[in-house]
């Protein structure tokens, strides 16, 4: 097993606010540990895994012989310790490097890059709608915010995402993977990754009929985010759904034509990608920022399936690591 703290075992660490996942991120950045930090101001706090990075176990020490610097030498030289091998230990002993903190690229809980998204449906039924999200057993109502809450569990465990529903850490459960709100005849579907949204899309339409709702166009938030300091994270705490995606800001976001005609050259494993003009094309359109907010169009979703929703967001992912890492 990994050593926990490590990038292969994030410390896994669930806390109820804000300044709390704050204090969590600065202690591991400040020991360059890797972690995982959920806030659910709904569920008890549980930072067990920083607490055993904090007080780890002492290992054995075996009790060891320290050569006086007088007395002969351990290799049988016959020569004084002082003037044999005192001096070559010394001069192999490695200085300690003052490391900086790394940055912390955020995550969900299902280790996918944290990038906002948004989902907007037509109901055609509303009555019949919510009929079918109560019936849904992984589907919880949270009457006083007026928020259906997708889990990922029950029929929704079995999602596609890239941690298994049963490898999610028991302090975790139940996990929100989605949260839907009903506004007149738009239905709100807000997520925290593009494969969550993939996966999601393809449940609704499983699971509801498209003579009740159907899915009419989407937004995101073309950026990822790396934190490593306080400011950073104050800027990530900022960021509310219904502030990001007002409606009076999306009228003005249309989607990058240039990116989306173009996709065969961003998306690895193309047949283009060979081409002797695809890295100078690659360049060129990587290097130029897309709109921090994208109204995306997916009414081709119904024509030509699921690709219509997962290369527009895969495209926006790409470019948005690209600008990530420099």
């Amino acid at each position: 097993m990994a050593k926990l703290g490590t990038k292969k075992r994030p410390a896994v660490v669930r806390v109820q606010n804000a300044s709390r996942a704050e204090e969590m991120m600065t202690i591991c950045n400040k020991n360059n540990w890797g972690v995982i930090v959920g806030i659910e101001p709904d569920k008890q706090e549980d930072i067990s895994d920083i607490e055993k990075l904090i007080t780890p176990q002492e290992p054995i020490k075996k009790p060891t012989y320290k050569v006086g610097r007088n007395e002969p030498c351990r290799c049988g030289s016959g020569k004084k310790y002082k003037k044999c091998c005192l001096a070559k230990s010394e001069n192999t002993a490695q200085p300690i490097k003052d490391e900086k903190p790394a940055s912390v690229i955020i995550c969900t809980l299902t280790d996918e890059l944290f990038q906002p998204i948004r989902l907007y449906y037509h109901i055609d039924n509303k009555e019949e709608l919510i009929a079918c999200l109560k019936h849904l057993k992984c589907v919880d109502y949270n009457q006083n915010i007026n928020t259906w809450a997708i889990l990922y569990e029950k029929e929704a465990g079995k999602l596609n995402l890239n941690i298994p529903a049963k490898k999610v850490p028991k302090k975790a459960r139940p996990l929100i993977i989605a949260k839907i709100t009903l506004h007149g005849q738009i239905m709100h579907i807000d997520l925290r990754s593009i494969e969550r949204a993939v996966a999601i899309v393809e449940f609704i339409d499983q699971k509801i009929k498209r003579d009740y709702v159907k899915i009419s166009y989407m937004t995101i938030y073309n950026a990822l985010f790396k934190v490593k300091n306080k400011d950073e994270l104050n800027d990530i705490r900022k960021l509310d759904y219904n502030e990001i995606f007002d409606e009076a800001i999306l009228s003005n976001c249309l989607p990058n034509v240039e990116v989306q005609q173009n996709a065969e050259i961003i998306l690895p494993g193309s047949k283009k990608e060979a081409s002797e003009e695809f890295p100078q094309k690659e360049s060129e359109l990587i290097k130029k920022p897309l709109p921090k907010i994208e109204k995306i169009s997916v009414a081709h979703y119904y024509e030509d399936g699921i690709d219509a929703i997962k290369i527009p967001l895969r495209i926006r992912q790409i470019i948005a690591r690209k600008h990530l890492y420099g």
